[in-house]
């Protein structure tokens, strides 16, 4: 440090002798003042040429053993589920807009014909009148008011699109805050376990499963001023009950995952812990 870089150059380490590496050096170079250029692991992002392109000689020795066609058509299939993915997202978050200023029409506009909408233990409604009526009958008549919030964030949104490209689940965490104002104030969260179907190329709801994680008077907050959570209408009962029975915080509830671990492959068990 004292003589400087430009005067003083320590050569390069070694392999240790008292405790040798399980392998050898992926790659032999000198330090300065030798010459070493790092390797690039991406293409120039405007050019699309690598910097320094590598040959191997199993990629020369593959290049021309693979289908060109059969590429192009899994690189087709595969960006196409990426792309159900994306508007199965939006429709989602589309879907979360709509609830919060209370269009329960346009909201209703994107299940499947016999779609169904289960929140919490209210029980399940079958088909887009009877989802149009429970949303009505759950929260009041459309469109939002002077003095009311009405706000449903969905976020951390894990979307699995079928092989077939026909149908999808999604699990989705949400957090709302509901009130009016100088009357009453909600905070509650959940987990919503949904279904997808594609209808003439168009994605749609077939199935909305709100799971109420926890529901509390804002006021008091969670830890002190949990409520239960809403049952089965009596001015619209349900065309299904509960098809899960559980209560909310402070009570714990297992939920059930639509997928496996992405790692281990292996699905999340009931009454299990690591």
């Amino acid at each position: 440090m004292e003589q400087g870089w430009e005067k003083f150059a320590t050569p390069n380490t070694h392999p240790e002798k008292t405790l040798p590496p399980d392998l050898p050096p992926t790659t032999v170079y000198d330090m300065y003042p030798g010459t070493l250029v790092a390797p690039t692991h991406y293409e120039n992002p405007v050019t699309g040429k690598p910097v320094y392109p590598v040959k191997r000689t199993a990629d020369l020795a593959t290049a021309g053993a693979t289908d060109p066609t059969a590429d192009l058509a899994t690189l087709a299939k595969r960006l196409t589920r990426l792309q159900d993915a994306e508007e199965i997202e939006n429709l989602q978050n589309a879907y979360g807009f709509y609830l919060d200023k209370w269009q329960w029409d346009w909201a209703t506009a994107l299940f499947a014909q016999q779609g169904t909408l289960e929140l919490a233990q209210r029980g399940v409604y079958v088909g887009k009148a009877r989802i149009r009526a429970s949303l009505e009958d759950a929260f009041g008549p459309q469109g939002l008011h002077q003095g009311e919030v009405s706000d449903h964030a969905f976020y951390q949104p894990v979307i699995h699109v079928a092989e077939d490209g026909q149908t999808a689940r999604a699990r989705v965490r949400e957090l709302s805050i509901l009130g009016k104002y100088g009357v009453e104030a909600y905070i509650g969260g959940g987990t919503r376990e949904n279904e997808y179907v594609k209808e003439n190329g168009v994605w749609r709801i077939k199935s909305d499963h709100l799971y109420l994680t926890f529901l509390a008077d804002y006021e008091k907050g969670w830890a002190h001023g949990a409520l239960p959570a809403p049952g089965p209408s009596k001015t619209l009962p349900p065309d299904r009950p509960p098809s899960v029975n559980y209560m909310p915080f402070p009570a714990f509830q297992e939920l059930p995952f639509h997928y496996p671990n992405p790692v281990t492959g292996k699905w999340v068990q009931a009454g299990e812990s690591h």
